[in-house]
């Protein structure tokens, strides 16, 4: 056999598969010795032609792998079974009796390797309550794959309190102060439910309205003219804003 024939032999490689399956988010191959066999030296020498492929995208696909006169196809497919993280709230949620709520009201986060088709709650958009009461819910996730995940939450329906007393509030920059003075709640089910009303408002109602001190004006006092930061966003808007419910 002549040097040229020895040559030859050593540096011919051959194909090793034909299909190859990969998940979605998963980085393909572009490393010669998935695709050929033959002397190692040899096989490095090929190029894996992916241009045609779109690792971002569920589908089939072709790669070509070139060495020198010879060309090998080998068909990829990227399929998608991983199903949606999703995150749910786990502290039991207040909802308003009557009202109706999505799906995205429940959940925390959530993410896919694709794309997130759709968000249910007892598998449809959104849920509402005719009766007051503790009920369990199944919130889920659906990808453009069909791969689901579901979570329960548990919430509690009732009726939202009606409050009076508000008033705007006149306040220095980081001086303390009471955001529900001279307020009071009732609830046309559980009563009057003031004190339940005065310490979730210390909690919500400071950091937001401090947020929204942005004007100051000079205000008469009974010790004379005074510069104050003004908060524009009284109460009632912070209670509303944040869907607050009350309980017994």
């Amino acid at each position: 056999m002549t040097v040229t024939a020895v040559f030859l032999l050593c540096f011919r490689v051959e194909k090793k598969i034909n299909n190859v399956t990969y998940e979605l988010g998963d980085t393909v191959s572009v490393a010669p010795s998935s695709y050929i066999t033959g002397q190692e030296w040899s096989v490095n020498l090929a190029k894996v032609d992916t241009s045609l492929l779109d690792e971002s995208k569920v589908g089939e696909y072709t790669i070509y792998i070139r060495h020198a006169w010879q060309e090998f196809e080998c068909h990829v497919t990227i399929e998608d079974t991983t199903p949606p993280e999703l995150e749910v709230i786990k502290d039991t949620v207040y909802l308003a009796l009557g009202d109706s709520y999505n799906a995205d009201k429940f959940v925390e986060s959530v993410s896919d390797n694709g794309q997130i088709k759709k968000l249910t709650v007892d598998d449809k958009s959104s849920v509402s309550f005719s009766a007051i009461g503790d009920y369990e819910i199944i919130v889920g996730a659906e990808d453009n794959s069909g791969n689901t995940s579901v979570k329960r939450v548990w919430v509690t329906v009732d009726t939202p309190p009606s409050i009076t007393g508000i008033k705007p509030i006149y306040t220095s920059l980081n001086e303390p102060f009471d955001p529900a003075l001279g307020v009071n709640a009732s609830d046309e089910v559980d009563g009057d439910v003031t004190e339940g009303m005065r310490k979730k408002a210390r909690v919500i109602g400071y950091t937001r309205i401090l947020r929204r001190c942005i004007r100051r004006e000079e205000v008469q006092t009974p010790e004379g003219k005074a510069l104050y930061d003004i908060c524009e966003k009284n109460l009632f808007a912070l209670l509303d804003e944040v869907d607050t419910l009350l309980p017994e």
